[in-house]
């Protein structure tokens, strides 16, 4: 399953911006269609439908506490529960976001 860690994603995506002209994010494929959204809440449910094009079935996304509300959490499980599932984990500062089925919902 691929781990991923929200915040170091966003500073990749910003950095690559002002060095490559195409191939953003390419350490994990599905990453290549997906642009961040200032909410992150948009931002993930964009990574969920993102994984779904590529045909990830499931990834693992560690972010930290302050970048998302518990409220954000909730309405992103309502935005993404046709796509996939999630289980949220709280661990220290971090929460770790596993999303699994997905594409396989409809």
């Amino acid at each position: 399953m691929n781990e991923l860690v929200y915040e170091q994603l966003i500073k990749n995506f910003e950095e690559s911006l002002l060095t490559q002209l195409r191939g953003h994010n390419n350490e994990a494929g599905f990453l290549e269609m997906w642009v961040p959204d200032p909410d992150s809440r948009k931002s993930i449910a964009n990574m969920v439908e993102a994984a779904e094009i590529y045909g990830l079935p499931d990834f693992v996304l560690t972010i930290n506490q302050s970048s998302i509300s518990d409220a954000q959490l909730k309405i992103l499980a309502e935005d993404i529960s046709d796509l996939a599932d999630i289980a949220v984990e709280a661990t220290g500062e971090m929460y770790a976001l596993k999303f699994s089925q997905i594409g396989s919902k409809a």
